[in-house]
């Protein structure tokens, strides 16, 4: 398999990638993916609209970060604050509940 890109994808993009391919010609990971991202909220669209808006919040939140907060959709502080942990970034709260009351917009 050839990598194409390292941009970070929202579950949404993924889903709308493999819909397109017929269930019986997915392998066994591609079915796992399939199977997870179905059940997902967002449609492609809703997830990188929410996702330029997370980003033009703050500039320390990267596009790794914010497909990170779109796939898990946090409603309280403590939520993102676990999601951020890796990332190893601390935001005031002021911007932590602005991203919540985007995520609470389209959930």
């Amino acid at each position: 398999m050839k990598i194409k890109s390292n941009e970070a994808y929202p579950v949404a993009s993924v889903y709308e990638a493999i819909s397109d391919r017929e269930r019986e010609s997915m392998d066994f990971n591609m079915q796992i993916a399939y199977d997870h991202a179905s059940k997902y909220k967002l449609k492609k669209s809703e997830a990188l609209s929410l996702k330029k808006k997370i980003m033009a919040v703050d500039p320390s939140i990267t596009d790794d970060i914010a497909t990170k907060i779109i796939d898990v959709l946090p409603r309280y502080a403590e939520t993102l604050d676990a999601i951020l942990i890796p990332y190893k970034i601390k935001l005031e709260d002021g911007i932590k509940e602005k991203i919540i009351s985007l995520v609470k917009e389209v959930v």
